[in-house]
């Protein structure tokens, strides 16, 4: 089966294929111009890995939250690729995206009953955060918090129950913890969304039976600005 999966939610566009070849992946960082070099990615990945559109399965895409255009960026690109190529289109979200690329270190946690905390950086005094209790079950409800709001969320009663921090905005939520609650020292891992994390979660997903009924929807953890500046998910 041979995944193609995009992401373009945080400051980079990444286009992986995962499947019968191995995996191919293609990584540029960029704030802006996703929607320029998201084709000629998708056309270098697919040429490395030796196969056509033809031969592709199943089409992922990272839903945010993020970056407003790039996220508009990445869901388009992934609608139309399905809607081209008639496969189905599965969303997995950046937050799931960042947890697949250290799940190693998160399985560890897990087995200590500790929850591990996924944090991106909103590009403001914010960050989106969501919270991993175990492996298999459903995670705490994603927010949108400033770093000491999360310090005190996790400290008091609950200080040992945290024990793992990873995503962009990890170092700044790791450094408050540190300041509010001395008692937690969780590990701090900074990571991004990447196209082969995505494509790794929606084959795990699809192999256990999952299959979307429509195009997936972007995750908006707060409503786009009206007027100057640029808005974020």
């Amino acid at each position: 089966m041979n995944v193609l999966a995009i992401e373009t939610t945080a400051g980079a566009c990444s286009v992986a294929l995962a499947g019968e070849h191995g995996l191919a992946e293609r990584f540029e960082p960029m704030l802006r111009g996703q929607a320029e070099r998201l084709l000629p990615l998708t056309e270098a990945v697919l040429a490395d890995a030796g196969v056509g559109y033809a031969a592709l399965d199943l089409i992922a895409v990272a839903t945010g939250p993020g970056t407003f255009t790039g996220l508009r960026v990445g869901l388009a690109a992934a609608r139309g690729l399905a809607l081209a190529t008639a496969r189905p289109c599965l969303g997995v979200t950046s937050f799931e995206a960042v947890l697949e690329a250290e799940r190693a270190t998160a399985q560890s946690v897990w087995g200590r009953g500790e929850a591990v905390l996924v944090v991106l950086d909103s590009r403001r005094r914010e960050v989106f955060a969501q919270a991993f209790l175990a492996p298999d079950g459903a995670p705490a409800p994603a927010v949108v918090a400033r770093p000491e709001q999360l310090a005190e969320h996790f400290g008091g009663a609950r200080a040992g129950s945290l024990g793992l921090v990873v995503g962009s905005a990890a170092t700044i939520v790791g450094a408050s913890l540190g300041r509010n609650h001395g008692e937690i020292r969780p590990l701090v891992t900074e990571s991004q969304p990447r196209a082969a994390a995505v494509a790794r979660v929606a084959l795990r997903r699809w192999r256990n039976g999952e299959r979307p009924t429509r195009p997936p929807d972007p995750v908006y953890l707060r409503p786009p600005e009206i007027g100057g500046g640029s808005p974020a998910p």
